[in-house]
């Protein structure tokens, strides 16, 4: 038979796993947005992908995490991990790690949320400073477009 104590022990790990990843995505957005404040593009092109390294971690681990229990509620017939009939302490500490995963998470998407209005600020402000730039170049362009009408004037000297 299926020891539960011991599947439970797994699926903390696994979330244990998660809520660890999770805080270096964290962290990582919090970098973000030091990058995009100071417009080092590069700097937030490393940070972007350091965070997919983690985010593709932290996509096998649900992966695992479902499989789990997937197999769980199929073995016995319940729809979901509350419905398990097993007094335990790790039960408690697995509602625990998944409230706290729930928890970074949502600080995670306030930290997007932030960063993607400081693009969208930086965004306009170069749409303003190209929008200039453009009105420049129609000047000038039709500045050195204008065609001079002065006739040729001819300077001879003789020589004697």
């Amino acid at each position: 038979m299926v020891n539960l104590y011991r599947i439970v022990d797994n699926l903390i790990s696994l979330t244990e796993n998660k809520y660890e990843q999770l805080k270096d995505v964290y962290l990582l957005t919090e970098q973000q947005l030091l990058a995009i404040e100071a417009s080092d593009m590069d700097s937030l092109g490393e940070l972007i992908d350091r965070k997919q390294q983690k985010i593709d971690i932290i996509v096998g681990l649900d992966s695992q995490f479902e499989n789990i229990t997937d197999d769980l509620k199929t073995i016995y017939d319940i729809k979901s991990l509350d419905e398990l009939e097993v007094q335990s302490a790790n039960i408690a500490i697995l509602k625990e790690g998944i409230s706290k995963v729930t928890d970074i998470l949502h600080q995670i998407i306030g930290a997007e949320n932030i960063n993607k209005k400081k693009i969208e600020e930086s965004k306009d402000i170069l749409q303003e400073k190209m929008q200039g730039t453009q009105t420049g170049k129609t000047a000038l362009k039709q500045y050195s477009g204008m065609q001079t009408y002065a006739d040729a004037v001819f300077f001879d000297k003789k020589v004697d």
